[in-house]
């Protein structure tokens, strides 16, 4: 694309409860010659290992660690030229990112995507977590929710920068119009063939691709269209760590309570309980292994929902129950 200028999903909220990640160059930290510049698609592929665009789309690579007059420099280029799609973004790790568009100008129905392959094939009928993150450069004329990661046997790949005919299998919901940080999408499906690779960026033509304008955007030249930097991609098969939390067993009791109540699970495995008044807002929370004790006697008589997830993680929760206790 000439720079001028989602589906089956089950979405869950455990993201470090998963094993082995399948992408062999996850936040696109092992580069070859970082390019310098404005990207053409001979300059994607020569810069990174195993990433690769595969159309006639341009997607960019971002680093902290090229020259600062580069147009690709983060977080803050020198570069004087018109194009105004990039940001002050940091990478969520490491010194590299990714960037693609998912949407030009309306009517041209031109996209970006970026591919690799996994390190092993998916096992058909085995549950797959997949997970990677997006942030709208601060200037861009819109944001949108179709971005998403399709996953396939053979490598796909057009001559052209048209929307590749796919459904993705994981897909964003919400709009992504965080311009300050980086937004997580998330999701899990059945491995429904031995796929091989990954594809991520728009799969939607112009009409089925809604756009809201970004308050911050700017009507300089090549500010247009919807554009997402992309890190951190993860693909990891959850299919044993799913079925040990469908055999998770946790006990809150008393029912009827008074100064105190006792948790108590099957497993030795982390959990977060709790706590909310009827209308949802929270009362209280604490971290366990186990078992724990919980001082309740600061709460008012009354109604209380819990409930209880196992924890892998500073955003790592998967729920394993919830339930109502009552205050004598």
């Amino acid at each position: 694309m000439n720079k001028l200028g989602c589906l089956i999903v089950v979405f869950f909220t455990c993201g470090v409860c998963k094993g082995q990640n399948l992408v062999p160059n996850p936040s696109f930290e092992d580069t070859a010659s970082m390019f310098c510049g404005v990207f053409l698609p001979a300059d994607f592929d020569s810069s990174i290992h195993y990433w690769y665009t595969p159309t006639n789309g341009t997607p960019d690579l971002y680093s902290t660690q090229i020259n600062q007059s580069c147009w690709n420099y983060q977080p803050n280029s020198t570069y004087s030229g018109p194009i105004c799609i990039k940001g002050s973004q940091m990478p969520r790790t490491g010194n590299v990112f990714a960037g693609l568009y998912c949407f030009s100008i309306q009517g041209l129905n031109q996209r970006e995507y970026i591919q690799s392959p996994l390190t092993n094939s998916m096992v058909p009928g085995n549950l797959y977590y997949v997970e990677f993150y997006a942030n709208l450069p601060d200037d861009q004329q819109y944001y949108t929710n179709q971005l998403g990661a399709y996953f396939s046997d053979q490598a796909v790949s057009a001559s052209n920068d048209q929307p590749l005919p796919y459904s993705p299998q994981v897909a964003a919901i919400p709009y992504i119009s965080n311009t300050a940080g980086w937004v997580k999408i998330s999701g899990s499906f059945q491995a429904a063939s031995a796929c091989n690779y990954i594809t991520i960026g728009n799969f939607y033509n112009d009409s089925n691709t809604p756009v809201i304008s970004n308050p911050g955007g700017s009507s300089a030249p090549g500010c247009y269209g919807a554009y997402y930097f992309i890190d951190d991609v993860t693909v990891s098969d959850i299919t044993a760590i799913n079925e040990i939390n469908h055999n998770i067993i946790v006990e809150v009791t008393p029912a009827l309570f008074n100064d105190h109540l006792n948790i108590v699970s099957n497993v030795n495995v982390p959990f977060d309980f709790v706590m909310y008044d009827m209308v949802s807002r929270k009362i209280l929370g604490q971290s366990f292994t186990h078992s724990t004790s919980i001082n309740t006697e600061q709460l008012a008589k009354g109604i209380y929902l819990y409930e209880v997830r196992n924890k892998n993680g500073p955003d790592s929760y998967r729920e394993i129950k919830k339930g109502k206790v009552v205050k004598d």
